[in-house]
């Protein structure tokens, strides 16, 4: 029965770990102070870079606070698809048992083709005003 318990436990968080990936890569969020809905992943990048940018040049003037909008952004949204990840696991692991993460990996497969055959980002800091899942990560 212990054994059991462990297994569906591992299942659930290897779900939610899937899950999160798939919300991180792929989900448009808003960025406060510009106009613009980006991956988590695009954000994490522009808060390493903008990061990178005030270590070596200074924090004065507005490299530091927009160093700390896009870390703010990347600790809120972080912390608010983690949760969303594992409610979302709980409940697709009551309704559909094992099935569940298939049906993640299917949803996920095609959330990537829509990104790459579409243009849901829009992106302030790109040569294109909206861009696909390849524009919007490079």
């Amino acid at each position: 029965m212990r054994t059991e318990n462990r297994s569906t436990a591992g299942r659930r968080s290897a779900l939610a770990w899937a899950i999160f990936a798939g919300l991180a890569v792929l989900a448009p969020l808003p960025i406060a102070i510009f106009d613009g809905l980006v991956p988590l992943a695009r954000l994490l990048l522009l808060a390493v870079v903008s990061s990178l940018v005030a270590i070596t040049e200074g924090s004065g003037g507005p490299v530091g606070l927009i160093t700390l909008v896009f870390i703010g952004h990347v600790v809120v949204y972080t912390t608010t698809l983690a949760i969303a990840a594992r409610l979302i696991a709980a409940a697709l692991q009551r309704i559909l048992a094992d099935r569940a993460m298939p049906v993640v990996l299917l949803a996920i497969a095609m959330a990537i083709v829509f990104a790459l055959a579409t243009t849901p980002y829009s992106t302030p800091f790109a040569p294109l005003p909206h861009s696909n899942l390849v524009g919007v990560l490079s």
